[in-house]
Formats: C-alpha cells, sequence, structure tokens
C-alpha cells in the first residue's frame, strides 16, 4: 500500500497507495471490498521492486492501521520487508495485536 510516487503503475488493480494512518485504513477497507483476502503492504522497496530496501517506506502508525483495518474484517496481512528496521516493526505491531 505504500510505495514511492515514481512506482506508480497506472493499474488500480497492482497498486493502492495511501498516506496516513487514515488512509492505510481507507485503502485497506477498499481493497477487501474489491474481494482482497490478502492485503500486502510494502514496508519498503529492494527485493526487485526498487531501492536498496533500506529505507522504510511506512510510519508505525500506518502499519499499526492498516493491520488493524485488515483484521477488523477477517483479512491477513503481509508485508514486502527488506530491512532489520522493517522486520522489526511488524514484529512489533504482531506482538501488539497478540496482547
Amino acid at each position: 500500500l505504500s510505495v514511492p510516487a515514481w512506482w506508480q503503475m497506472g493499474a488500480k488493480g497492482g497498486v493502492n497507495t495511501a498516506d496516513g494512518a487514515d488512509g492505510f485504513r481507507r485503502a485497506v477497507r477498499e481493497e477487501i471490498k474489491d474481494g482482497a483476502e490478502i492485503v500486502k503492504l510494502f514496508a519498503t522497496g529492494g527485493h526487485s521492486t526498487g531501492g536498496t530496501g533500506a529505507i522504510r517506506e511506512i510510519t508505525e502508525a500506518e502499519f499499526a492501521a492498516a493491520v488493524e483495518a485488515a483484521r477488523d474484517r477477517g483479512c491477513k496481512t503481509r508485508a514486502h520487508i527488506a530491512s532489520t528496521e522493517a522486520t522489526l516493526l511488524a514484529i512489533c505491531v504482531a506482538a501488539a495485536w497478540a496482547s
């Protein structure tokens, strides 16, 4: 859901962009309404998607809002992660939901 502007594909079915926690909630709800069973978040670039993966593309609030919106609707989330920082972000968000 979060990608740099230069990644824009022009194909709504391929990528949905969002900004801020409320934007991520809206985008996740939209994806689920359109039939998504799993929503993939791009926490970093890298792994052939552009960039090195060293820069986190999503804030903690955005990540948590997306996961919350998906869980509230029985949908799973997954993330494109190519850095230790983004891995720790995902672990922290998951741990918060587990408690």
